[in-house]
């Protein structure tokens, strides 16, 4: 459950320190486009190309210990952000992912240590796979979208 009701600033300053030393501090870039200034922040910097790492070592980094692993479902960023989240925290980590997915993006998640379990295209068939699992091995679940944890992490 989640230590905070609201993703709001603390959340995220809270998640800030969580997560410094496991990822990249991404600079902020500044460019004028047609009299629009632009801030832009370079995760593809980051050691999986995306922000999405910085979610998943948030909510993994504050699992109660001990934890037996983590489960989750995605084609591709997340996949890869929950198993180089797991290799740095020393967690066990199972993937569902679709047979459709980037041959590169389920390379890079095995070469993590992760292991994968392909399932077809369908979005919610990976869901309810990597649900199941989660009930049958005992792993936390660690959801794509829909967790502030997850959000509050990726907001750094």
């Amino acid at each position: 459950m989640s230590e905070h009701k609201l993703l709001n600033l603390e959340a995220i300053v809270a998640a800030s320190k969580r997560i410094q030393s496991h990822v990249i501090r991404t600079p902020v870039l500044e460019r004028t486009v047609g009299g629009c200034t632009l801030l832009i922040k370079p995760e593809g910097l980051q050691a999986t190309g995306a922000f999405k790492l910085r979610g998943a070592i948030n909510k993994m980094a504050g699992l109660p210990q001990p934890c037996p692993g983590v489960v989750a479902h995605s084609s591709g960023n997340h996949a890869q952000a929950v198993a180089r989240a797991a290799k740095i925290l020393g967690l066990h980590a199972v993937i569902v992912m679709p047979d459709d997915a980037p041959p590169i993006k389920r390379a890079k998640t095995e070469a993590d240590g992760a292991t994968v379990v392909v399932v077809g295209p369908d979005s919610d068939e990976r869901r309810d796979r990597a649900a199941a699992i989660s009930k049958d091995q005992g792993l936390v679940l660690v959801e794509p979208y829909d967790d502030l944890e997850i959000a509050a992490g990726q907001g750094t």
